[in-house]
Parts: structure tokens; C-alpha cells; sequence
């Protein structure tokens, strides 16, 4: 049977079409299932330890396309527009409390004054301290310091004379938090080889070959 030109082209444009179709429906589905999956997703610390004994805190990791996080993660634009990341390909937030129970700091010397106990208490956004101070010692009773970390993988902005780069972005709610030290590894696997670039390239000419025969006949 031979394909004029016509038919075969009407053809090609309903295939096209259809295949719109279901990718728009597709992403719909994606999307809803995605925005599901986001507002359920809870930031509960759970824990293992690791071969050596250690604790290890951990927590499901939510796979989003970058569309659907920004459009649902008010804070994590606010972040990105303040890094200056353009493509984020990551990120991550996490809420930490240091905690100190119990410390006790004996003075070397008396000091030269009645005995006495006095109370203390410190509290701000940042931190907050109790304890009690006498002649001979200042005991901490606890000592805590909030912090929320913000963590983003993505191409960094440099100016339009400076190109871009791809950094790991550490951010700190409290400013007594400091960072001393960021090393970041993008672990990618290996591709195989019929998912190289040259591999579809192949394909693409000898199904199109194919097809220009067939309909040639």
C-alpha cells in the first residue's frame, strides 16, 4: 500500500497530536500526585546506627520537579532570589537545638564577698541560658541554641561578564552558627551504552531511513 505525502503527513500530525495529549495529561497527573506528596511530607527525624555504633539521624527523601517546589515553597524562593542560585537541583532544610545540660565551672579563687546563690536566666531568639552562680562556682543548668540550615545545590549567578558556577549554598537562621568547612560530591553513574548520545543518533537515522523507504514504496 502507498502513503502519498498528504496522508502521510495528516498522519504525523495526529500522532503528534495525541502524543500532546497524553503528555499533558500525564504531567497533570504528575503534578497532583507531586503536590500530594509534598504536603504530606512530614520533617520527622528518625534514626539507625551505623556499623560503628554511631547515631544516625535521617529522613525520606522527597523527589520534586523544580517547577512544583518553587511554586509551592514560598521560603525556598525567598532563598534562591537571596543565594543568587538560578537552577537549583537540590535542597535541603534542616532544624537543629544545641543542648547543654548541666555544667559545673569552679572559680579558682573565692570571691570576696558574702555567701550567696543567685539564679540566672538569658533567653532571645538565638539562645538561652539558665544556671545559678555562687562565691565558689557558676553551675549552667542548661544551655540551648537553636538553628534552621538551609541547604541548596544549584548554578550560581556570577554577572554577565563572569561565568556561572555550580556550588553547594549553606544558609544559618542564627548568626552564632558558623560554617568552617563545605565539601559537596554529585555521585552520577556511569552511562551505558546504548544511553549514549551517539546511540540515539544511530537509531534516529536508521528508523528514519526506514520510514522515508516505506513511504517512498
Amino acid at each position: 500500500m502507498k502513503i502519498d505525502i498528504k496522508t502521510a503527513v495528516f498522519l504525523i500530525i495526529i500522532v503528534v497530536l495525541l502524543l500532546c495529549l497524553f503528555d499533558t495529561c500525564s504531567r497533570n497527573v504528575d503534578y497532583k500526585s507531586e503536590v500530594n506528596k509534598y504536603l504530606n511530607y512530614k520533617d520527622t527525624v528518625l534514626h539507625y546506627k551505623s556499623k560503628n555504633g554511631k547515631l544516625i539521624s535521617y529522613n525520606e527523601s522527597l523527589k520534586l520537579t523544580r517547577e512544583t517546589m518553587l511554586f509551592l515553597n514560598d521560603s525556598l524562593n525567598d532563598a534562591l532570589k537571596e543565594l543568587r542560585i538560578k537552577k537549583p537541583t537540590s535542597y535541603t532544610k534542616i532544624v537543629t537545638k544545641y543542648v547543654i545540660d548541666t555544667v559545673e565551672i569552679e572559680f579558682r579563687d573565692t570571691l570576696p564577698c558574702d555567701d550567696f546563690i543567685r539564679s540566672f536566666v538569658l533567653d532571645s531568639s538565638y539562645y538561652s541560658l539558665s544556671g545559678i552562680i555562687t562565691k565558689e562556682a557558676l553551675s549552667i543548668s542548661r544551655l540551648e541554641i537553636p538553628n534552621t540550615q538551609r541547604i541548596v545545590v544549584g548554578t550560581k549567578k556570577n554577572g554577565l561578564l563572569k561565568p556561572n558556577q555550580y556550588i553547594i549554598a549553606i544558609q544559618n537562621d542564627n548568626p552564632y552558627m558558623k560554617v568552617v568547612g563545605i565539601q559537596n560530591y554529585e555521585l552520577t553513574p556511569k552511562k551505558r551504552w546504548f544511553e549514549k548520545q551517539w546511540v540515539n543518533f544511530v537509531v534516529g537515522v536508521v528508523v528514519g531511513g526506514i520510514t522515508y523507504q516505506q513511504l517512498s514504496k
